[in-house]
């Protein structure tokens, strides 16, 4: 299963993080982008990957792992 993160600097300042989970047979792709300050990378990755979860990854993951992730 296609799982990708990828994160670099916008500006000196702000973080650019994009993250993508995709069904084995790649029908379905979920990818999303956030920006926020270098002051809390990890929050930004959170926050990223709960907007991935919400858009339909926690289905995609859910199938291939045989169990719900929340």
């Amino acid at each position: 299963m296609p799982i990708a993160g990828f994160a670099r600097l916008a500006d000196p300042d702000t973080l650019q993080m994009t993250g993508l989970v995709a069904s084995v047979d790649g029908g379905r792709v979920i990818k999303q982008e956030l920006r926020a300050d270098l002051s809390d990378p990890e929050g930004l990755g959170v926050r990223l990957a709960e907007k991935i979860l919400a858009e339909g990854g926690g289905e995609i993951l859910s199938e291939v792992y045989g169990h719900s992730l929340e």
